[in-house]
């Protein structure tokens, strides 16, 4: 081989090994870039699903803790409501029944009268008689 020759063929192997690097270092960049954009995706996936789970726990706490504020509140209005009606079918019970004794006592202290009255004077209180 001619020195030129092989002069020619050692600058094409140092072009062709400058261009393979290069080569392969935008394909490393390349790949680079594509593990960015993947790692950014599943960053923004991982993000959506972790909101989506917070969002879901924050709801269920906030159920839960309307539900036991309104089981209280409900539980107090029948409390209330229940003591109420107790209340006043106790008070009609104790009105009828001091009605009744009170018309028994009345009506006892009333023939007790008429009969002393009768007793005493018969032809007033009978003009019949």
């Amino acid at each position: 081989m001619s020195s030129s020759i092989k002069y020619t063929c050692i600058v094409n192997i140092k072009l062709l090994c400058s261009i393979l690097q290069k080569l392969s270092n935008f394909n490393q960049g390349y790949s680079f870039e594509t593990d960015r954009q993947t790692d950014r995706q599943t960053d923004r996936q991982t993000d959506r699903q972790t909101d989506r789970q917070t969002d879901r726990q924050t709801d269920r706490k906030a159920d839960r803790q309307t539900d036991r504020q309104t089981d209280r509140q409900t539980d107090r209005q029948t409390d209330r409501q229940t003591d109420r009606q107790t209340d006043r079918q106790t008070d009609r019970q104790t009105d009828r029944q001091t009605d009744r004794q009170t018309e028994r006592q009345t009506d006892r202290q009333t023939d007790r009268q008429t009969d002393r009255t009768k007793t005493i004077y018969p032809r007033s209180i009978d003009p019949g008689a």
